[in-house]
């Protein structure tokens, strides 16, 4: 595979996002469209809702557990290509009958990787958003939809807090559609505020004051080291015992990216950063190569630890321990369907129209499962 620009997106308004080709050879025409799932690619290129379409993946890495046929959704692929941020052909990995992108060329499927996925997700948004906006809401209606929950949220809270709550309210409320999108804290806020999103599940400090918060969850963060790294024989560990090593972290404004680089400043060093990049599960895979040590949620980095050959230490700072907290733009009343998430996810703000404090870094409000953010 070449690492260099060898196709591109072109958009009806001659905007062009390049990317490296992965699929088969050939061009696809159609209506381009998203989906934010972590897992799923393989069912939703043989999901016939997609039909002649271009999906593209803001998830970023596509493909880590192959395909199958038990993921088909059908029996052919109804989408026209595949647009994606990292592509991966892991024909080794668990459950797996063949490699991802083996299957997409075997298929016929052009694909395309490299591409910045964000950057085409928030260019398809702005195009006649308005006109795009009025024609959803009706068919959604017709099919019996009558709402749409626009979330955004940190990498930490999508690996370890949302999925079940989510669930939940998902089956609590067939009739709402929901959307979720992975940004960093800031860009969380950022969205929320400017009426991006409508709720915003991210890690403390508050930095946009045009937001209402309430505590939502508490968790401490974790490190990774390779399984015979020098550090892996021992339960615990300092932020002053991993300076001296490489560290393998998520991309830059990553909030834990961002506070370990404070922490690091406060002793007089620097932070050894090798390596940035988006996603925990390929911050593991590094780890476990010997390319660094890494500091994440515990959580994945409980289920790493027994996935990869790797060990997860306990990290022993104060400032180990996070808060999420959920928040949403300051209004007089919350829109219905904004209410109905807000209450589910912290009861204790139920009958709240508005809250007048940000969050204190406190626990969690009665939620309905567990968790810790990055």
């Amino acid at each position: 595979m070449t690492d260099q620009p060898n196709a591109y997106v072109l958009l009806e308004d001659g905007t062009r996002f390049d990317g490296i080709s992965v699929g088969a050879d050939g061009h696809a025409v159609g209506e381009v469209v998203f989906t934010t799932g972590m897992s799923g690619y393989q069912e939703s290129m043989t999901d016939p809702s997609f039909a002649g379409q271009l999906i593209t993946f803001t998830y970023p890495h596509i493909g880590n557990y192959g395909a199958s046929e038990a993921a088909m959704e059908s029996d052919r692929v109804w989408a026209r290509a595949a647009i994606m941020r990292a592509a991966v052909n892991r024909e080794d990995a668990p459950e797996a009958e063949r490699g991802w992108l083996d299957w997409l060329i075997d298929c016929g499927i052009p694909a395309i990787s490299e591409v910045d996925t964000r950057a085409l997700v928030r260019h398809i948004r702005s195009l006649h958003a308005s006109l795009h906006a009025l024609e959803s809401e009706v068919v959604e209606f017709a099919r019996g939809i009558k709402g749409h929950l626009r979330i955004a949220a940190n990498a930490g809270a999508i690996a370890e807090a949302l999925p079940p709550d989510l669930a939940a309210f998902s089956q609590a409320h067939p009739q709402i559609r929901i959307s979720l999108e992975d940004q960093t804290s800031a860009e969380v806020q950022a969205a929320v505020a400017e009426g991006r999103a409508d709720v915003g599940v991210f890690t403390t400090p508050l930095l946009d004051n045009r937001l209402q918060t309430w505590s939502y969850r508490t968790g401490r963060l974790a490190v990774l080291v390779p399984a015979a790294h020098e550090l892996a024989g021992r339960e615990s560990v300092s932020f002053d015992d991993l300076l001296d090593h490489d560290l393998v972290g998520l991309h830059s404004g990553a909030a834990a990216q961002e506070l370990m680089m404070q922490e690091a400043m406060t002793r007089g060093r620097t932070l050894k950063a090798r390596l940035q990049v988006r996603g925990f599960d390929a911050i593991a895979q590094l780890v476990e190569a010997g390319m660094g040590v890494a500091v994440l949620p515990d959580a994945p980095a409980r289920r790493f630890a027994q996935v990869f050959d790797v060990r997860r230490l306990a990290l022993d700072e104060a400032w180990a321990q996070r808060d999420y907290v959920l928040g949403v733009a300051r209004q007089e009343r919350l829109p219905t369907v904004v209410q109905r998430f807000v209450d589910a996810l912290c009861p204790a703000a139920k009958g709240e129209a508005s809250a007048s404090t940000p969050a204190s870094p406190a626990t969690s409000s009665t939620p309905v499962s567990k968790g810790a953010s990055r």
